[in-house]
């Protein structure tokens, strides 16, 4: 869904800069008015959904009934208090902000009630999974979707773990609405758009959802619940690559993201206690004759000549063991080495 947006502002500099941010935003379409009769003149004309709106640029006139939304700039000027009951956003802040409101805003009106219709576009799944506690799956994770963000793909990391292992790399703010309100949104109408409205950014292309809020929010939601949350990521439009960082027990979240997904991507780690578990889980026959034709094998710390470890399920390359002791660097230097070109062939 194509969201229409006038910005309305005397401000001219900084209406350029606002157009210039929320330009990239492939879901918003932009004009600017800085004219309050030209302004007038095409909201009469219902030729856009949202106004948003500097008070300096308010007139009695204007056809706000016409407008299914208008969101007041709260900022130098003072709001008319015709509109007090209009919602109001803060015009100084980061712009990314801005268009996280707008979009949380939309998705609560009827006119954009409903949100993703199945047509916005279909996202490949990557789905990363270990049965072996700290095997560096995370890391494979964040390497994976940071190279595939350098290299155009719009990726999106999203962590499924009970307890998120990701705060090393991707910053987070207690009071953000991550996965715990997306979850609350699914099946309601505007989830797509509220969706969207939680994304944050990492780097050029690089998106991710903050973790859930507790991990009694990852308990209660069941197979069903992590299926429609995939599927409503998938079918977003917003991304084309989904990389789902999932939680080492096996349980009906984890078929679920199976289900999903498009690769699997089993993280191993070479020592006696991680082999044995990679044995016993590659032992399941029920799990293998299912999802084994997705499934390739990633080794971790792995030494810089090891060979490719033996068995049915290719190997797609191995992340190396490095001295660096700065988790957020280890991450970078992955991104930037050679032996992380196994990220490439996921999309």
């Amino acid at each position: 869904m194509i969201i229409r947006i006038a910005c309305a502002d005397t401000n001219t500099e900084y209406l350029e800069r606002l157009i210039e941010v929320l330009e990239d935003s492939a879901e918003l379409h932009l004009s600017m008015y800085s004219d309050a009769a030209i302004l007038r003149e095409n909201a009469q004309l219902g030729r856009f959904d949202v106004l948003l709106l500097d008070p300096s640029m308010y007139s009695r006139d204007l056809p706000i009934e016409r407008i299914p939304v208008t969101i007041m700039l709260a900022g130098e000027n003072r709001i008319p208090y015709e509109c007090d009951t209009l919602p109001a956003i803060r015009k100084y802040q980061r712009i990314t902000g801005i268009r996280q409101s707008i979009l949380e805003i939309c998705s609560k009106h009827p006119k954009f009630g409903g949100g993703n219709d199945g047509t916005g576009g279909s996202a490949a799944v990557v789905a990363f999974y270990s049965p072996i506690g700290g095997a560096g799956k995370t890391t494979a994770a964040l390497v994976a979707a940071a190279r595939l963000a350098a290299h155009g793909k719009r990726a999106l990391y999203v962590n499924l773990e009970h307890f998120a292992s990701d705060g090393f790399y991707l910053p987070a703010n207690a009071g953000e609405a991550g996965l715990s309100a997306v979850m609350e949104q699914l099946g309601e109408k505007g989830a797509d758009l509220f969706m969207k409205s939680c994304i944050r950014t990492k780097a050029d292309n690089f998106f991710y959802i903050k973790h859930f809020d507790s991990p009694n929010d990852w308990v209660v939601m069941s197979g069903e619940e992590c299926a429609a949350l995939l599927l409503l990521l998938r079918q977003s439009g917003a991304f084309d690559v989904i990389c789902v960082d999932l939680d080492a027990a096996y349980n009906d979240k984890t078929t679920a993201a199976f289900n999903a997904a498009d690769k699997i991507v089993l993280v191993d780690r070479a020592d006696k206690i991680g082999t044995q578990k990679m044995e016993a889980f590659l032992a399941q026959t029920h799990i293998m004759d299912e999802y084994s034709l997705k499934m390739s094998r990633l080794s971790n710390f792995a030494a810089p000549n090891a060979p490719a470890p033996e068995g049915p399920i290719p190997s797609v390359g191995r992340l190396t063991t490095t001295s660096t002791a700065d988790a957020a660097a280890l991450v970078s230097h992955k991104v930037s080495s050679p032996e992380a070109g196994f990220a490439l062939t996921l999309a």
